[in-house]
């Protein structure tokens, strides 16, 4: 079981008493350099080249393309959300794009990522002073006690699951949430499957070996076949998997439709909103809420 250590950083009391678009200007800022709020310094930055491997960007740019996400997790939390005890979890934080502007709406003592590779919370403890970072297994479970979230965010987590992993997952961060928590998690839109044939026919440029690998995804399963499969509701999983999973199983692309968010996924969480916006934040979001 988990609980939260000591934090004296205390950025939180600082960053509450600004509206959502000064905190997301300053945190874009400090991404290029130093930037004080009161007597507590902005959390500081791995390298660029570090942000754009895990998301193809750096920056003040990366963090104003997160800072979509970021929006949209704190409007469904207010639109969603239950009061009470207010605890974060960033599921699969990566190098701590999002906790950075978490620590807004959330005490810094109540902040936590999880992340199974060591070089990424090794990252987010070296830079983030103010959350509490935990290495685990890919597979669950979490170590933390039931009920210990008020929210789950997971940005481009479920993008890339097996229909298999993802259910053992949601399996789990159900524990993990309290009665009337929120799961708030992307997975690749339908629109995808646009850009996967457009790598696959030349009418997208390929800038990047995943292109590549996204213009062959498709075997055996023609761009065709593929949104009808979506728009009856299944699971699309092609196997992408590479150095993080050479046997295709467990990591790949995934698209997982509304209707089969709210059929299969309803058995765990209910589902409470899906959006399906291009132009908000690349990907499809689901928001799973625990019965009370």
């Amino acid at each position: 079981m988990a609980e939260s250590i000591l934090h004296t950083y205390d950025l939180h009391s600082k960053a509450k008493a600004l509206s959502i678009e000064e905190w997301i200007k300053l945190v874009a800022e400090s991404a290029e350099k130093p930037v004080q709020l009161g007597e507590h310094r902005l959390s500081t930055f791995p390298s660029a080249s570090m942000q754009e491997a895990f998301v193809g960007r750096s920056g003040s740019e990366g963090m104003l393309g997160a800072s979509q996400f970021y929006r949209h997790v704190i409007q469904m939390i207010e639109a969603h959300g239950t009061p009470g005890t207010q605890r974060m979890l960033d599921f699969g934080t990566g190098w701590g794009r999002f906790v950075r502007f978490f620590v807004r709406d959330f005490p810094d003592d109540a902040l936590f990522g999880v992340d199974p590779m060591p070089l990424a919370i090794g990252t987010c403890r070296e830079h983030i002073p103010y959350a509490t970072f935990m290495l685990t297994n890919r597979f669950p479970p979490l170590p933390f006690r039931d009920g210990f979230f008020s929210a789950i965010a997971g940005f481009s987590v479920f993008s890339h699951l097996s229909e298999l992993f993802a259910q053992q997952w949601i399996i789990e961060l159900a524990r993990v949430l309290r009665p009337g928590g929120l799961l708030i998690a992307t997975t690749q839109a339908r629109f995808f499957i646009d850009q996967c044939e457009g790598f696959a026919n030349g009418t997208i440029p390929s800038t990047s070996t995943w292109h590549n690998g996204l213009a062959q995804s498709w075997l055996g399963k023609t761009p065709n076949e593929a949104r009808a499969a979506y728009d009856r509701g299944e699971f699309i999983y092609a196997s992408t998997g590479g150095a993080i999973d050479p046997s295709g199983q467990l990591y790949g692309e995934a698209l997982v439709p509304e209707k089969y968010a709210q059929t299969i996924w309803g058995r765990t969480l209910e589902l409470v909103d899906f959006t399906m916006e291009s132009s908000k934040f690349g990907q499809a979001c689901f928001v799973l809420r625990k019965q009370a």
